[in-house]
């Protein structure tokens, strides 16, 4: 067996810098997806819960593009006599591949380029391989970062894998132990714990994403009983979701429609398989018409499963190629979690440990074992299959033996992700703290990177290096144990713009939304800068005084000069395109320097403007443009199109029913595949 740093050399799309600017919490911690009566009580219970939108301390990651030079990254090959697995520690560990060496077979679908796109808590996310999802709905936050990989070795020898890293938004420290239980083992199993070390309480959230191919399959679980999204609801950007409960394999959308067929979803959809907490080890499988079946099974509490797909419809055919290359990225996911739904949240005691164990690999059922309409029948043969390539018992022991590995040292470090819980470590030490639980004491971290230079700073010396006023802070930090280091700097230096920004906006990521504005306030009476200006707007915005939040906006666009960050120029076009102000939002825009014009999330916000004045030579250039940015479910680009066909058609015909005629125009012509992601439609 080996275990082995490498390099793997593909076509990539390069991720740009952080977006600076902090992105506040959504107040509601608790949305409201709709149920439509069909769900149970327990159902119900923590639906919504910890679902609000949540992204600091971290920063969105949305700059990238559809340049995809050959690039070499780092890859993480584990291999023994049956299977090879490979790993991107650069993308929150995704296994990108897991290929059977008896079967000359990947088990997976495996992307053939590494294309972010704009669809979790960052924005960057790609698809393909199995991906860890832990902490909060939207993808990981290190789903396109790196994480701590690290070679161990057990009492008898053997060597396994280990991924680790620490959580910023919740201070959980998680870890996954890779394994392979035998040494021709055809699973790969991965022990997955997860440390609340902090005195609070923690939402829990962990969901592992596997991408399989699409084409031909059928999906199983072992549970008949499942939670869907109607699609009625997926229609339009910002929609509140709606569930319904039925029985597989029909949903009431799609009358007779036999929906374990992914390629029978004419929309994107997905299900929640409700395997109850009595089953010892629920399972999930992807079956094919050549016999050959990928199987996943897991011991408790990881007993939810799902499907998800893009749908046959033509925005989901759009997005399989935007995340691949044309005519290659037919894929779908089975996915393995602990509520019911992914918007289904659930609370993490102070000091709690969750853990359980996950196996990956295949089986072999002739089809028309599984292929028959009786959807119980396939579900036993699929299940007493899944039994005997994997039985609930040897499960059980594999897990147990895994647990007692939890805290063997690692013998070698093989990729370094942040520095963040070595500062942590720090932090503790500072203040007289025990140690973080689960987190290896290797001194790995001596250097920091300069995103984490100034909280390093800040420990060693009590102090932040000051700002220039356009200058905008690279990092931040929100957990409540760093306010006293940073009040203690606040009272020294008042004036220190770095550190005025950070205690600010720490506090208001807390909810203590006036301390934030008096500190910010009493900053930028001493010298207006950027950053401060900009927290200033958003707080304006927040209490619905949007006149003056413009004008803090422009202020730290102009203490930029000539040069605004595009973050900052997006969003003070945003502040225009709510109040409907279109022709100052086209004006604003065209006073940018080109560089940020071309920026695509300005130029969308651009195209908005266009189409309510009719700029009709902007707007075709703008939908032929294949932007990289456009987020799941975004429609702006499309309901600009529509609008403008709608009113071009009606010049033609000599027609004043603006309304009627786009109605008809939505009904029988489609968007450029260049701007057309829809979630639902023709």
């Amino acid at each position: 067996m080996e275990i082995l740093l490498e390099t793997l050399t593909l076509p990539g799309a390069a991720l740009g810098p952080q977006n600076p600017l902090p992105r506040f919490r959504d107040p509601q911690h608790d949305r409201a997806p709709a149920s439509d009566g069909t769900l149970t009580d327990e159902q119900l219970a923590g639906f919504g819960k910890h679902t609000g939108a949540r992204l600091l301390p971290y920063c969105a990651q949305d700059r990238f593009s559809f340049d995809k030079p050959m690039r070499d990254y780092p890859v993480i090959r584990m291999e023994n006599d049956r299977l090879r697995a490979l790993f991107l520690p650069g993308f929150g560990g995704r296994l990108w591949s897991l290929y059977d060496k008896k079967l000359g077979r990947e088990l997976l679908f495996r992307n053939p380029v590494i294309q972010p796109a704009n669809l979790a808590l960052r924005c960057a996310w790609m698809s393909g391989g199995i991906e860890w999802n832990v902490g909060q709905l939207g993808h990981a936050y290190s789903t396109c970062d790196d994480v701590f990989f690290a070679r161990c070795t057990g009492p008898d020898g053997r060597p396994f894998l280990r991924m680790y890293d620490y959580l910023r938004t919740t201070g959980l420290v998680w870890q996954v132990d890779f394994h392979f239980p035998e040494e021709d083992s055809a699973f790969l199993a991965a022990h997955v714990r997860v440390i609340n070390p902090t005195d609070r309480v923690a939402p829990l959230y962990w969901w592992t994403n596997i991408a399989v191919p699409e084409t031909g399959a059928r999906v199983l679980s072992g549970c008949g009983d499942v939670i869907y999204i109607n699609p009625n609801t997926l229609t339009k950007e910002g929609t509140v979701h709606g569930y319904g409960a039925a029985r597989m394999p029909h949903l009431p959308p799609l009358g007779n429609a036999d929906v374990s067929y992914p390629e029978n979803f004419p929309y994107s959809n997905e299900y929640f398989f409700q395997n109850p907490p009595t089953d010892p080890a629920p399972w999930e499988a992807s079956l094919y018409r050549d016999g050959f079946a990928f199987v996943e099974r897991s011991t408790q509490p990881l007993r939810i499963r799902k499907m998800f797909c893009w749908g046959m419809h033509k925005g989901g055919r759009n997005w399989q190629d935007h995340l691949a290359l044309p005519g290659q990225g037919a894929y779908m996911e089975i996915q393995a979690g602990l509520s019911p739904t992914q918007c289904h949240g659930a609370d993490m005691a102070p000091g709690a440990v969750l853990r359980f164990t996950q196996c990956f690999g295949s089986m072999e059922l002739d089809p028309a074992l599984w292929s028959e309409p009786d959807w119980d029948a396939a579900v036993r043969c699929a299940g007493e299959e899944a039994e005997q390539v994997l039985p609930a018992a040897r499960l059980a022991e594999w897990d147990q033996a895994f647990t007692a590995l939890e805290d063997a040292p690692q013998a070698e470090l093989l990729h370094a992700g942040h520095g963040w819980g070595a500062l942590e470590q720090r932090r503790r030490a500072r203040m007289g703290e025990p140690p973080l639980p689960g987190w290896p004491e290797d001194g790995t971290h001596t250097v920091f990177s300069p995103e984490e230079q100034p909280w390093a700073e800040l420990l060693a010396d009590s102090r932040m290096t000051p700002l220039e006023p356009g200058q905008l802070p690279v990092s931040w930090m929100t957990d409540p144990a760093w306010r006293p280091l940073l009040t203690d700097a606040y009272r020294t230096d008042p004036s220190n713009a770095a550190v005025a920004a950070a205690l600010g906006v720490l506090e208001y990521e807390n909810e203590n939304w006036d301390e934030a504005a008096a500190i910010w306030r009493e900053n930028w009476n001493m010298q207006p800068t950027a950053i401060v200006c900009r927290c200033l707007a958003q707080n304006s915005l927040r209490k619905g005084k949007e006149p003056q939040a413009r004008e803090l906006i422009r202020q730290a666009m102009a203490l930029q000069g000539d040069a605004p960050h595009p973050a900052l120029a997006a969003e003070y076009l945003t502040m225009l395109q709510a109040q409907s102000r279109w022709q100052e939002l086209w004006d604003a825009f065209s006073a940018l320097p080109k560089a940020v014009q071309q920026d695509e999330r300005v130029t969308i916000l651009a195209a908005t403007a266009a189409g309510h004045l009719q700029n009709d030579e902007f707007l075709d250039r703008v939908f032929a443009h294949k932007f990289a940015v456009i987020r799941e479910g975004e429609t702006q680009l499309t309901d600009v199109w529509f609008a403008a066909m709608a009113r071009r058609k009606a010049a033609a015909e000599g027609r004043d029913d603006l309304a009627a005629v786009e109605q008809e125009v939505r009904a029988t012509m489609a968007p450029p595949d260049t701007i057309d992601f829809r979630l639902t439609g023709r």
